[in-house]
């Protein structure tokens, strides 16, 4: 709702990742990130299929 096609959408509370699809979809780019990484993780399969997807964990 306020970014531009191709600004970055931050969701630091990521969740299910709902944002980040609906980014994705809309021609954004985001980053998405909690504090608890399963939940990261296990909803990375809203985005994953994409070829502009790239998964990366901080250890």
């Amino acid at each position: 709702m306020t970014t531009e096609p191709r600004q970055t959408v931050y969701d630091p509370m990521a969740g299910s990742n709902t944002t980040g699809k609906v980014a994705l979809d809309l021609g954004h780019r985001y980053i998405a990130s909690d504090v608890m990484r399963a939940y990261v993780e296990s909803s990375a399969f809203r985005v994953d299929q994409r070829p502009d997807f790239t998964r990366h964990f901080h250890k």
